[in-house]
């Protein structure tokens, strides 16, 4: 490149660009496993460094989500930084993956366990119940041989077992038989061996105890002490990629850092209130500087993770000529190993430059002594073992035939996972005080075994649970085992508890929505054809709706025996309307459809009902005018083919005629008469005595005079019956030079502007009209309004094409070039913890499985004709149909033909002129 510049920004974040002094030169110079690949990268294409300071000063921070900004503004060449795949949503401004890497989370290591709990920590469950089968044998084999009754009590409180495991005397029976004194025998040997093992993991633990259980999972994370510390730019990376990787950690718990070099300074200094999320090239460097303290402080959780493949590339600039070269470049490094060993020198070259300290600045922590507070607990236990009290569920859940939980009291952090068909057990009316939204939403349709004490009434149970649309309960008394009644409640009966006894065959659980007995689904309907329309029917006089979303839901209330209670509203925004009522939960299904775009709350839509584009409805390109048509035809490629046939025609005659070059000149091969009047198929004198070789060289001339004229007639005549169209609107950055701006509403516009939209971004704001009224934009476009395009999405295109078959002309067509998505989720607005929504689920996936979907949408233009919603006539106004040709459109061959003529007058005055001039000087020099 001869010392070109290369035009690049750094963002100074070690280990992969840092900023040193060259001792011989003095200049500023970068290192790191991202800068060295820059630096050898200019080295080998002989080019300079042109790091662009100012650019950071005028455009903002410099930080590697502006890096690739200015890299998509061609404002740097290649960014001396590394971007994620959450930002690469243009890849022609992102190189070839340089790195892949994990992007987890560094969590603080879990403190030891306090002194109070390392007594119950030694003894492992299985070994717990081993040691009670082994006394339970002992105290049976004990009993026996002594000759005494035997029963449960004498075995579990059997005293020379107890004395004996726990290693104290007891007394020695006189007299005793052979296999008495084997069995005290085994007993205190047995005794040993578990005092003695207990007693050294015992002052082991003491001495050094051991850590928490690790965090595991982001539910983990929610329930410790420690918050999340996370950068703005990293939050709106998660956020852009619309994926929930924070499922059960509360905003609280998230601490978001405005400046990156704060964040990054935090976790430098392994402060550890904070779990840090890093990728795992970053964490080799914090491993390595861990190796210098005393104790560990982080370490790397495979488990919690953002992204398990992480793809670090290159910001590069769009049409860079020389990528090919860089990406190339890349592989090399990579191969020859040189990657690896930049990263692997990472930590030795920040302690190099000062960047991260060499010593431990941590003191280790005072061990503290053991406290009487911490034997409280043993003491607590034994008073507790006194006076607890059983639910009766804990002993009779295991002899069910189903998979059961039992609930206690209180509400927990994590997510539970249970099955559907889990019967869930409560030994109270209070038990159950879940509040975790997640774990209500699945656990909602599951069926409620409620055990009554004391007073309790099954109304009451049935009204608690209802006020948390939780209606599939029953509920059993304390005499069930006399009276083997179930109390079932039943929502829509009253009174709303039915008796059943095990003696009967009628089920306990039913499915109670399916069976609403009238009950009202409060609905509103957006009103925008084809989707929702309201008439009034001729029989009843009700209002009423249809269309292919409407239809859907007056068939779920027909299905469920319900009656549907239509609000209809008049707002000007009736679709952000109708989703505010239904998250507010005042509608409990919406007639109406949220996109993908504007889903901002996945638990209030429905199973995706439509999957379909998202694209531009352009207007149909004019006609081109008569007048241009006569150049249209020829292609310049073509063109070309024949002026270098006419020249080779021309230079074959004029050497053909004297087979000689003498005559050869610009002037007789540019204005060749017999190759000009062959070529437009005039007639020319044919030289007498021709010889063969000529009479070809016509022949070929003639033969492409046809061809020509021919096909030029032949166009000339389709193009004037039906003239091509003008040129179609090739990409979003190509609209302003049509003259027609996109019509949109306001809540479209912020859809496309939250999910950050690639293509949106490309149309310019005085490209836009936007509409505050939603209804105002449908009408233009129902109206096939031509001052507008508009943006429509599939299923809607699909009624407007079917209306333009009976046009003259078709208006508008359908650019799936143009396209916002080519794929989105139509959903139905449900209202929160709707008790029926696994039904309403299942009957769209049934009316699409019968193909009514499909069928109310191809019927969905004769519903809007059959209502007066849209008229059935030709709406393209073609203009007037004009008989034959006016003298406007070759106005311009003709004066063509007027310039040529005089042209060619002037050069034959020139020629006799010439001609007149030479001979007079010639005749001048004889005379003299």
């Amino acid at each position: 490149m001869h010392g070109a510049p290369i035009r690049t920004i750094t963002d100074n974040l070690a280990p992969r660009s840092m900023v040193t002094k060259d001792p011989k030169t003095g200049e500023k110079k970068w290192i790191g496993f991202v800068a060295n690949l820059l630096n050898n990268f200019i080295e080998k294409v002989n080019a300079t460094l042109a790091m662009q300071s100012e650019v950071g000063e005028v455009e903002g921070k410099i930080f590697f989500v502006n890096i690739s900004k200015w890299t998509a503004n061609d404002l740097l060449d290649i960014g001396m930084s590394v971007d994620t795949t959450g930002e690469m949503t243009n890849f022609d401004t992102f190189t070839y993956p340089y790195l892949m890497c994990s992007y987890c989370f560094m969590v603080p290591l879990p403190e030891r366990i306090p002194y109070n709990e390392v007594y119950g920590v030694i003894i492992d469950p299985g070994v717990l119940a081993l040691i009670f089968l082994k006394f339970c044998i002992f105290s049976v084999l004990l009993i026996y041989i002594q000759g005494r009754s035997l029963s449960l009590a004498s075995v579990l409180m059997n005293d020379m077992c107890l004395r004996g495991f726990l290693c104290q005397p007891f007394p020695f029976p006189r007299q005793c038989c052979r296999k008495l004194k084997l069995m005290c025998l085994l007993l205190c040997f047995a005794s040993l061996m578990t005092t003695t093992m207990y007693g050294a993991y015992l002052k082991t633990f003491l001495y050094s105890p051991p850590p928490q259980p690790m965090m595991r999972t982001f539910g983990d994370l929610e329930g410790s002490r420690y918050k999340i510390a996370i950068n703005w730019a990293e939050m709106d990376m998660l956020r852009f990629e619309n994926n929930r990787i924070l499922p059960h950690v509360s905003n609280e718990r998230v601490e978001i850092f405005e400046d990156y070099h704060e964040f990054v300074r935090l976790r430098e200094s392994f402060n550890s209130s904070y779990a840090f999320p890093v990728n795992s090239v970053r964490w080799g460097t914090y491993d390595e500087q861990q190796k210098l303290l005393f104790n560990p402080v982080f370490y790397y959780s495979d488990e919690i993770c953002l992204s398990r493949d992480n793809i670090l590339s290159f910001p590069i600039r769009r049409h860079l000529p020389y990528r090919h070269l860089f990406e190339e470049h890349i592989l090399q490094q990579k191969e020859f190993g040189l990657l690896n060993h930049w990263i692997d020198h990472s930590f030795l070259d920040m302690l190099r430059l000062e960047l991260t300290p060499h010593t431990d600045l941590r003191e280790p922590s005072d061990e503290l002594a053991i406290d009487v507070d911490d034997l409280y607990w043993i003491l607590g236990l034994y008073a507790l073992a006194l006076v607890i009290y059983d639910c009766v569920f804990s002993s009779t859940s295991r002899l069910l035939n189903v998979s059961t939980v039992l609930v206690s009291s209180g509400s927990c952090n994590f997510d539970w996972n249970f099955s559907s068909l889990t019967l869930i057990l409560s030994c109270g009316p209070e038990a159950e005080n879940e509040a975790n939204y997640e774990t209500l939403v699945k656990l909602q349709i599951n069926r409620r075994l409620v055990y009554l004490r004391g007073g309790s009434k099954p109304h009451s149970v049935c009204e608690r649970y209802s006020q948390k649309e939780q209606y599939n309960v029953a509920a059993i008394a304390e005499d069930f085992d006399r009276s083997k009644t179930i109390y079932a409640c039943r929502h829509f009966k009253n009174p709303n508890i039915e008796e059943v006894s095990l003696l009967d065959s009628n089920p306990v659980f039913i499915e109670q929505f399916r069976n609403m007995h009238g009950k009202p689904i409060r609905t509103a309907a957006d009103l925008l054809s084809p989707r929702s329309m309201i008439y009034m029917d001729a029989k009843t006089g009700e209002r009423k709706t249809t269309g292919y979303v409407a239809n859907l839901v007056n068939t779920f209330a027909e299905r469920v025996n319900a009656t549907l209670e239509l609000e209809v509203l008049a707002n000007k925004l009736i679709v952000k309307e109708i989703l505010g009522m239904v998250e507010n939960e005042q509608l409990d299904i919406g007639i109406t459809l949220e996109s993908s775009f504007r889903m901002t709350f996945i638990d209030i839509s429905s199973y995706p009902y439509i999957l379909t584009s998202y694209c531009l409805m352009v207007q149909v390109p004019a006609k081109l005018p008569y007048n241009l048509v006569y150049a249209m035809i020829i292609d310049p490629l073509v063109l070309g083919i024949i002026l270098v046939l006419f020249c080779l025609l021309s230079v074959l005659l004029i050497y053909s005629q004297k087979m000689s070059w003498q005559d050869l000149s610009l002037a007789n091969i540019l204005l060749n008469d017999k190759s000009l009047r062959g070529l437009l198929g005039q007639s020319f004198p044919f030289p007498l005595n021709a010889s063969k070789k000529l009479r070809l060289i016509f022949t070929i001339l003639c033969f492409a005079s046809i061809m020509l004229n021919t096909m030029y007639d032949a166009y000339l005549q389709s193009f004037f019956t039906n003239p091509p169209s003008e040129p179609e609107i090739g990409s979003f950055e190509d609209i302003g030079s049509y003259n027609r701006r996109i019509a949109m509403s306001a809540l479209e516009v912020n859809g496309l502007i939250k999910t950050n939209n690639s293509h949106f971004r490309e149309i310019r704001v005085d490209d836009l009209e936007i509409f505050d009224n939603m209804p105002e934009v449908y009408k233009l476009r129902d109206a096939f309004n031509l001052s507008y395009n508009y943006v429509v999405t599939g299923d809607r295109w699909r009624s407007y094409a079917e209306l333009q078959t009976i046009f003259k002309e078709p208006v508008f067509y359908y650019a799936r070039d143009l396209c916002f998505s080519r794929l989105i989720f139509l959903s139905v607005p449900l209202r929160r913890h709707l008790p029926y929504r696994h039904l309403f689920d299942e009957h769209m996936m049934q009316q699409h499985e019968f193909g009514f979907v499909n069928y109310w949408m191809s019927h969905s233009l004769f519903d809007m004709v059959r209502l007066g919603l849209t008229p059935l006539k030709d709406l393209s106004r073609p203009l007037a149909y004009t008989p034959s040709l006016l003298m406007d459109d070759i106005s311009w061959i003709l004066k063509i033909y007027l310039a040529a003529v005089v042209l060619c007058v002037l050069c034959f005055l020139l020629e006799i002129g010439v001609d007149m001039w030479k001979r007079r000087v010639k005749f001048r020099n004889l005379q003299f």
